[in-house]
């Protein structure tokens, strides 16, 4: 499946005039999908997981 997109220059940082700017990549939508179909499409990120990386941030912020 390939993704259309368009490039956007735009600046690094919103709200300052002289900030420098770069292009971004833009995805442009073509049609919609149902929550449905997205689940169908991709199980794995349907289903909640707990990562390792996920666990130390949550114990770093309670302590």
């Amino acid at each position: 499946m390939s993704v259309n997109y368009s490039l956007a220059h735009m600046s690094t940082k919103p709200g300052v005039e002289n900030a420098p700017k770069l292009y971004y990549a833009k995805a442009q939508a073509s049609g919609e999908v149902t929550m449905d179909e997205m689940a169908e499409a991709t199980p794995e990120a349907a289903t909640p997981t707990v990562t390792r990386t996920t666990t130390r941030w949550a114990k770093k912020t309670t302590t």
